[in-house]
This record gives structure tokens, sequence and C-alpha cells, in this order.
């Protein structure tokens, strides 16, 4: 007797539900749209101009640090650093040095060399291989193509060391900062999407996802490379800014989901989830890469736990 399917499949209709309700709650300036400064990657310090050199260099060292912790409070860190020291010049710095100039400017993100993502190793290793192979300019590391530049990015010319910290994901969200700012030309419906916690959340919750009925339990992690592919077939299709969609995605997660209640979602959120499933191991420190999943149930408050199902356009 043949197994089950124990593989998740994914539904375009709701896929693209999704990018249509968070582009209309974002061209209607609903809440959280109508908050200033929402996309914290957005802000440019200031004294730096947009599409230069530097600009470029703030993106590349504050994109590969953003995890396991406050996005706001990651990128202010960096704008503070800026305003501080020449990131031209990082590469020169030893470690020892390194902690002197990041320790305040990250206060809130404790010390720097305790902190998850290790920001004094991985400032030492890329600022070195940034400027060995790209002259220190992060806007050379584009190729011919999406997917030859997100390689680049995760691993540079010399790939017998890649790049710290640098996967598929914040690859993603450098490409959509250098493509948002003008410095490649890619077009904004080609670019990938990072799929983070928010992302993974919100497709399991409206059915993006769809889960075999066997499966109980599900690593979180194994769903980001599908769900990366449809929503690129979506903004593809529907000429769905993936610039858009990305921003969307973490604003809805980072500030609607937060409330964890049926009520919220079903009265201030355009996007409709059905359900909020418990993830294991997942927190607001955690990117949710090495969580699991449980099919079947409902953490918010405020339900019957009895999910509702999604009436979507096919």
């Amino acid at each position: 007797m043949a197994k089950a399917n124990q593989k998740p499949n994914t539904n375009y209709g709701r896929a693209k539900h999704v990018a249509f309700s968070i582009r209309d709650m974002r061209q209607k300036r609903e809440f959280p749209f109508n908050r200033s400064d929402i996309f914290p990657d957005a802000i440019v310090p200031e004294g730096i101009d947009v599409g230069t050199r530097k600009h470029a260099q703030y993106l590349f060292y504050s994109c590969m640090i953003d995890e396991a912790a406050d996005a706001n409070i990651i990128y202010e860190a960096m704008r503070r650093l800026v305003e501080r020291f020449d990131l031209e010049n990082l590469h020169k710095l030893s470690r020892s040095e390194l902690k002197g100039v990041l320790t305040q400017p990250f206060e809130r993100l404790g010390d720097p060399e305790r902190a998850a993502v290790n920001p004094i190793d991985t400032l030492y290793h890329n600022s070195r291989k940034l400027q060995e192979e790209f002259e220190g300019d992060p806007r050379l590391i584009l190729r011919q193509g999406v997917d030859k530049t997100i390689k680049t990015i995760m691993y540079g010319k010399n790939r017998k060391q890649k790049f710290k910290r640098y996967g598929e994901g914040k690859s993603a969200l450098l490409m959509k900062n250098f493509v948002r700012f003008g410095m490649w030309d890619f077009s904004e419906f080609e670019i990938p999407i990072k799929i983070d916690r928010h992302a993974i959340r919100i497709s399991l919750g409206t059915g993006v996802v769809e889960i075999p009925e066997s499966m109980r339990r599900g690593r979180a992690g194994s769903l980001t490379r599908i769900l990366r592919q449809i929503y690129h077939e979506v903004c593809m299709n529907e000429k769905i800014s993936a610039i858009m969609l990305n921003d969307g995605m973490w604003a809805t997660g980072r500030y609607n989901c937060r409330h964890n209640d049926d009520i919220y979602c079903r009265t201030a959120c355009r996007v409709g989830c059905s359900h909020r499933p418990e993830i294991e191991g997942s927190n607001k420190k955690s990117s949710g890469m090495t969580s699991w999943y449980l099919p079947g149930t409902e953490k918010r408050k405020n339900t019957d736990n009895l999910f509702r199902l999604m009436s979507c356009e096919e």
C-alpha cells in the first residue's frame, strides 16, 4: 500500500489573496501602514545619500545581522554606528577594536560578544571578504540574473568561505533593498521575498500551505523554498511588487499578528487567517527556521478553535 503524501502543497489562489490583501491595506493606509517610518531597513541614515556606496555598505552590514532581535532596534543600532564610524574602514579593525566601536551603538542589543548573530566575528569576516573580492562595494556583487546574484551574495567569489549570516533569506532581503533604492535594476516583480517567521505563520494560517491530514508536525524551515516559489509566481503573474509584499508581510506579522486575538484578526486585518498554529521553539528572538509547526492547533485568544474556511478567488 502506498504511503500517504506527507509533503505540504501550496495554494496559488490563497497566496494571491494574501498578496492582494496586503497591497490593499497598504494602499488604503490601514494599520499598520499608517505608521511613519514603519520599515526599518528603508530608513536612510542621516548624512548618507541614497544609492551611494556608503548606503550600500550600511545595508549590506545591517541586513546580515537582521535576526534574533527586534528589527527596529537592529537598524537603529546600525544607524548609530554609521554616525560614529565610517564603514569604509571596517575591514581595517581588529576584533578587539570592533568591540570598542560596536559596544555603544549596540547597547540595546547587549554585549556584542554574546549576541546571537555574533556581530564582531560576522563584521570582521565579511568586511574583509567584501574588500578583497568586491573592492569594499556591495553593489559590485551584482551578477547576470537574480539567481546568480543571490548565490554571489551568499558565497562571494571565493566559495570556500561564504559571507557569514547570508543565506537565501537575507540575500533576498539585501536584494529587495538594493532594488528599492535603485542600486540594482532587477524588476520588483522578479525578485524573491524573504520567508521569515511572519510569512510562515501567515501562510499556514491562510491556507497558502496545504498540510496533509496525516501530518501532525512539520519543520518550519522546510516551507521556505515552496513559499518563496509560490509568492514569486504571484508577483510575476499578478504584477505584485515583491518589495511591497516583503515589507507588507513583515509589517502585518510584526504589528497585527502580535495581538494574537481572533476577534482582532477578523475585524482589523484583511489577510483573514483562519487560525494561528502553534510553532514549537519559536519566539520573538527566533527566525523560526529551526522550529516545528503543529497543524490543527490554534493559539489565538477569543476563538472556538473551529477553523473558519477562508474563501478566496482561485
